[in-house]
């Protein structure tokens, strides 16, 4: 007697092992093709949400950027119109608290500037005035007094931000060549800043 086994041993020439080895071929090729497309469908989508995202990003930073210059039209507009004026030239040569009060102070309110520096040639702060309960305001334009002279030489116009303890200040300038000098502009008898 022989004894019967139902495994699922079968002799090496089998026909049936044949068979098993390539289901399994199959399925192992199958697995793989399977692993290979989920492999290429998340590198997609990776990229996808990444192209997304730099999108955003740079929608964001164009965003920023114009508002940015929408809110700070205004602050660059009160620095060069003052800049200009035949007066503020003679103002940075001697300071005059009398004609501050009259063109200055309406000038921070109309342009919803928190203070203003005149500065001479040098860079040198000549005038300081801060907007009514602007006591936060510094008292000396937060940029290194050794660097001014450099920096306004070389960006006569010029728009930067200060980190102070209250947050960003925001600062624009404009060179002080009186009215007749505007046409022909030479060099400055001092600058104009303002800030918010």
């Amino acid at each position: 007697f022989r004894r019967h086994t139902y495994g699922c041993r079968f002799p090496a020439s089998s026909p049936m092992n044949r068979v098993q080895t390539r289901i399994v071929l199959l399925l192992c090729l199958v697995a793989h093709m399977l692993g290979a497309y989920l492999a290429v469908g998340l590198r997609i989508q990776t990229h996808r949400i990444e192209a997304v995202l730099q999108e955003q990003g740079e929608a964001s930073t164009r965003l920023l950027e114009g508002l940015l210059a929408a809110l700070g039209h205004a602050l660059c507009i009160f620095a060069n119109d003052f800049a200009s004026l035949d007066d503020m030239a003679a103002f940075v040569a001697k300071p005059d608290a009398g004609w501050s009060a009259r063109n200055l102070s309406g000038g921070l309110s109309k342009f919803h500037a928190h203070a203003l520096w005149v500065l001479d040639a040098s860079g040198r702060t000549v005038w300081r005035q801060a907007a009514n309960g602007e006591a936060w305001v510094p008292a000396e334009w937060p940029l290194a007094p050794e660097r001014r002279a450099a920096v306004l030489s070389e960006r006569r116009f010029g728009h930067c931000f200060f980190q102070v303890a209250q947050g960003l200040l925001e600062c624009r300038w404009a060179p002080i060549q009186g009215g007749a000098a505007v046409a022909r502009p030479g060099q400055p008898r001092g600058f104009f800043v303002a800030v918010r």
